[in-house]
């Protein structure tokens, strides 16, 4: 194993298995063939390959590789020359696996995840760190091709599910959910006017469907871009939309039935309570035998799927009701998807994507046992759920505002997201501390 007290390249599996290569402090350290400077040889590299240069500036390693025609990832992608390596990133030169030691004081760059603030008061989160909405946000106004958004839709399949030491570790860019929620907007509007012009009500179904589905699947195909294992495939994903939508809406209406006294205590709020257990209780039924689906992130897209069924339906349902208490009014209809549609990325699908993650992080790659129920991580976000929805549906207003209503639903929408964010970073850190025990298995076989 390599001294914790240098800064060190360490190659853990392949050709030059064991072999570790100290890194000058402000100086360039050579591997491969450099006919110029002095290289160190390994036997990934023959001569024809050229040479990598390491950089170090006494703190931090950075990787330049313009002089080889060696295949070099970091993290499973393609080399960016002058990447600047973390401990927690693994690099494939040809096929050898490789990685950076520093020093033990510098070993851990996650210690900054363990701040307080009053949100992990509530929830035992950790402080969002390296987290900007402008860098995540940053792909969702570049052009994509139609093989982009085919090759991001292929994540998950058999063939297209990257090993662990290959993850990318790092915050998601997701832009494919824009794209969709562009697309299905614009095609809801068109038919909305087509049926107002030609005054056809053979439309009002595929109104009322994209209009109800198009914000929830926008918002879970978000999820799935943020999935950093990508080990789900989209047709697990929508399958999971119309199968767990349906059977949680069954679910709530038994519940609701056995336990009809909470809607007398709690009035509308006891939804918060009834459809988050029924949402979960459907997560587990479909997901709970699973033990490949192991990392938080899974639980948090499996949530995510069945919250939007739930959600997509029970518009809908609201949606024909409106029809049928306003004599048909096409007005009352739309208003009604309009604004469930602008409320969708709120609510039912980050409450039960946030619930479903906490319990995965407990479940990890074991079968789902009911004493998972009573940790307390799992009860604090589960928890947070139930009451985010429950002042959602109380008669508790704060400020009239444009759009949302009411100021109410933008804080709660807020809080709800900011606790996936830091569910999103658990995820993260939850890989990164598998993969270094895996890592750390690999150098010493």
């Amino acid at each position: 194993m390599s001294n914790k007290n240098n800064l060190t390249l360490e190659c853990i599996d392949g050709k030059d298995d064991f072999l570790i290569i100290p890194i000058p402090s402000n100086a360039d350290l050579h591997i491969g063939h450099n006919e110029n400077e002095e290289a160190i040889d390994i036997k990934e590299m023959d001569k024809q390959d050229g040479f990598i240069t390491f950089r170090s500036d006494g703190s931090k390693v950075s990787i330049h590789a313009g002089n080889t025609s060696k295949s070099i990832k970091i993290n499973g992608k393609p080399l960016m020359d002058g990447h600047v390596l973390g401990t927690n990133d693994v690099i494939k030169i040809g096929t050898s696996i490789w990685r950076i030691n520093y020093p033990v004081s510098n070993d851990s760059i996650d210690q900054a995840l363990f701040k307080k603030d009053s949100l992990h008061s509530m929830t035992g989160l950790e402080k969002l760190k390296d987290f900007k909405l402008a860098d995540i946000f940053d792909q969702v106004f570049k052009k994509k091709s139609t093989k982009d958004m085919e090759d991001q839709l292929l994540m998950g399949t058999s063939r297209h599910q990257p090993e662990l030491i290959d993850l990318e570790i790092s915050w998601a860019r997701p832009w494919l959910f824009s794209r969709f929620m562009l697309i299905t907007v614009v095609l809801g509007f068109l038919m909305y006017i087509a049926m107002n012009i030609f005054n056809n009500r053979i439309m009002l179904p595929g109104v009322m469907f994209i209009g109800t589905f198009a914000m929830p699947l926008s918002v879970l195909i978000f999820f799935m871009e943020m999935n950093t294992p990508r080990n789900i495939s989209i047709f697990s994903i929508i399958s999971s939309v119309f199968a767990g939508g349906v059977a949680s809406l069954l679910v709530t209406l038994i519940l609701n039935d056995r336990f009809g006294q909470l809607y007398d205590m709690l009035g509308a709020s006891s939804a918060g309570i009834i459809e988050e257990i029924a949402k979960l209780v459907i997560v587990v039924a479909i997901f709970g035998r699973n033990t490949t689906l192991r990392w938080g992130q899974n639980g948090m897209l499996l949530g995510a799927a069945i919250g939007c069924g739930f959600a997509a339906f029970e518009s809908a349902g609201y949606a024909f009701a409106q029809l049928l208490e306003n004599s048909m009014s096409i007005t009352a209809f739309s208003d009604n998807i309009i604004l469930r549609g602008v409320m969708a990325p709120f609510t039912h699908v980050i409450w039960t994507a946030n619930a479903a993650a906490a319990l995965w992080f407990v479940k990890g790659d074991q079968k789902f046992s009911v004493s998972m129920l009573f940790n307390k991580f799992f009860l604090r976000i589960m928890l947070s759920s139930m009451v985010l929805h429950m002042i959602w549906n109380s008669p508790l207003f704060i400020f009239p505002i444009p759009i949302f209503l009411d100021l109410k639903f933008l804080l709660l929408g807020i809080l709800g997201l900011s606790i996936s964010m830091r569910l999103i970073q658990r995820g993260l850190k939850q890989i990164v501390d598998t993969r270094k025990i895996e890592i750390d298995r690999m150098a010493s076989n």
